[in-house]
């Protein structure tokens, strides 16, 4: 299992490929996912198998083992106005 190292305050996207029944999962349901993991700011986009999803990691930074439905992921800057919402 590939490893990757998320770093508590920076950002990340990734593309995520739900299998079998998680393909039913609406993208709120995703949102609770990550947030549950330690992601805050989170934004998922997409329907059925593929999801993109962008959020900051608010955990302590740490190396973790990927997990199969993360496609892929990659540190991304994103600024955020003073009460959250994400610039464009």
């Amino acid at each position: 299992m590939p490893k990757f190292t998320v770093e508590n305050g920076k950002s990340y996207e990734a593309k995520i490929k739900l299998v079998g029944f998680e393909v039913m999962a609406s993208n709120d349901q995703v949102v609770d996912k990550l947030r549950e993991l330690g992601f805050s700011n989170l934004e998922v986009t997409g329907e059925g198998d593929i999801r993109d999803a962008s959020g900051t990691w608010t955990g302590q930074t740490a190396t973790v083992d990927l997990p199969e439905q993360i496609a892929k992921i990659d540190e991304v800057v994103i600024a955020y106005t003073d009460d959250g919402k994400k610039l464009a």
